[in-house]
């Protein structure tokens, strides 16, 4: 297996552990975007759907742990956003931290 493939794998499976992680029945509509740039190979925007689930729909979800894993994330796949400091930002004035 080449090394771009690993890494492949490496991010469909962290990204897919997330999302099972966070997204419920109730938020059908995330998943199926998720779902759909998953299934496109667009690990980018399915990231992405779930830092703006995390952001805009479930505060309470966001922990240290999440916000590692999504900066681990954006480093494999060398995005350059604000999605961990907005995500650390909404967390620092979450009265759930």
């Amino acid at each position: 297996m080449k090394e771009n493939e690993v890494t492949f794998k490496a991010i469909e499976k962290s990204l897919t552990t997330l999302a099972n992680a966070l997204i419920t029945d109730n938020t059908a509509t995330y998943r199926e975007w998720f779902d759909e740039f998953m299934r496109e190979g667009e690990y980018s925007l399915a990231l992405h759907i779930l830092c703006d689930y995390l952001s805009l729909e479930e505060k309470a979800l966001i922990t240290t742990d999440r916000i590692m894993i999504v900066q681990e994330l954006h480093s494999m796949m060398m995005l350059d956003c604000n999605c961990v400091s907005e995500l650390e930002r909404i967390q620092c004035f979450s009265p759930t931290k």
